[in-house]
């Protein structure tokens, strides 16, 4: 009898070898593969049980983690098929500059794709523009593991210990070329942004080169974006703390930009008449923690120098001087910022973009309605999964028919 015993575990393994673990490895790459997102049973299914095992993981790991895992899925193609305007047109174009048509106004934040290495697929999630990076002059990566994003379940926020890593400009430039040649890209239906910050070095023993990098940043990306962002947003270093007590070293830090690009296009192509060499748009991003003299004060020097767009919070920095919280806990901040700088820039063609604790349509509608040109969600995409912003989509959608019947 011990013999038919070991002869039937050896055929149960023979069985489990040959036949029932292949057979299971293939249903999961057809579960993975997105030819199986044609079927719309099987999408469903696809993503409420990634959803399922996403919400258990953000209760028991750090969120870096799980950034790591749906960014893995969002690369393979797994969310394929969600895109809102697969089969409709959009119902809420914008057009914030004479030159640039959205299909929507909401946009992803930076600090989700910190190499551009998954533009192509955030796109397929039928956002209306992507800003990208974090990203750095030279390639950083020092991340402290013992320092990663993670959810404070008490209100609600994503807490940010440390800045991501980044692959440097050099190589988010050459993602951004190689996605475009893609066949299959989709980057056709959105804007592309790099948001720029001098390296950590410099910030914390150089900071007198921090303006020397954002250009090095910016020249170095110019050709390959619609719009760059430079982030002063990081008030815990003196670097960019000068941005929102100097005048003169905030209009020298855009006005520079802005020339060694003018220069660089000069040097590269001359522009005509009849082929004008157009460069990206200029950003500036803000702490939401602003006072009302800081808002005025820089509103002059961004009127002065034609300054293109501003994004205004997202990141409420911590006592502790070294993080910060995203999400709903920075909404307060967030929306007064937006009101002060609306009545601050008015008729100045600088273009508004809001960010901070935005998770619904209704509370993209209202930063819209108090001033906003544009809104973007980061914390959202985080917490709830990719398939969070089609619908997400939808529901804005809806809710512009809405208003126009």
């Amino acid at each position: 009898s011990t013999q038919s015993t070991w002869g039937a575990i050896l055929s149960m393994k023979k069985i489990l070898t040959k036949a029932i673990l292949p057979t299971a490895a293939l249903s999961s790459l057809f579960l993975i593969s997105p030819y199986a997102n044609k079927y719309q049973p099987i999408l469903e299914t696809k993503v409420q049980l990634f959803n399922t095992i996403h919400k258990q993981l953000l209760n028991k790991v750090p969120t870096d983690y799980v950034n790591i895992i749906t960014k893995f899925f969002l690369n393979v193609g797994y969310f394929d098929g969600l895109n809102p305007y697969a089969n409709s047109k959009p119902a809420s174009p914008v057009s914030p500059y004479p030159d640039w048509e959205l299909r929507n106004p909401i946009g992803l934040g930076a600090g989700y794709d910190t190499s551009a290495a998954l533009i192509s697929d955030l796109s397929e999630l039928g956002f209306g523009f992507l800003e990208i990076g974090s990203i750095t002059f030279q390639a950083e990566f020092k991340y402290d593991l013992k320092k990663f994003a993670s959810i404070d379940f008490l209100d609600g926020s994503l807490i940010c210990e440390t800045t991501p890593g980044n692959w440097g400009s050099r190589k988010t430039k050459a993602n951004i070329l190689t996605a475009y040649r893609r066949k299959d890209n989709n980057l056709q239906d959105v804007k592309l942004g790099v948001n720029i910050i001098p390296n950590a070095d410099i910030l914390n023993l150089a900071p007198y080169l921090a303006e020397k990098d954002y250009q090095n940043a910016a020249y170095e990306l110019m050709e390959c974006v619609d719009f760059l962002v430079l982030n002063i947003s990081f008030r815990q270093y003196a670097a960019m703390q000068q941005y929102y007590e100097d005048p003169k070293a905030l209009g020298d830090l855009e006005g520079r930009a802005k020339d060694k690009m003018e220069a660089a296009k000069l040097g590269k192509n001359v522009p005509t008449e009849d082929k004008p060499l157009l460069g990206p748009k200029i950003w500036l991003k803000v702490s939401g923690e602003i006072t009302p003299e800081e808002v005025a004060t820089m509103s002059r020097v961004l009127r002065q120098n034609q300054v293109d767009g501003l994004v205004i919070g997202s990141t409420c920095h911590r006592q502790d001087g070294n993080s910060g919280k995203g999400g709903k806990v920075c909404e307060a901040s967030a929306i007064q910022s937006l009101t002060e700088f609306k009545r601050a820039l008015e008729g100045s063609g600088t273009i508004l973009v809001s960010s901070g604790g935005i998770m619904t349509a209704k509370e993209a509608q209202e930063r819209l309605r108090l001033g906003a040109d544009l809104v973007e969600v980061y914390s959202k995409l985080v917490t709830e999964g990719p398939s969070a912003i089609p619908t997400l989509i939808n529901d804005y959608e809806n809710l512009h028919r809405a208003r126009a019947q």
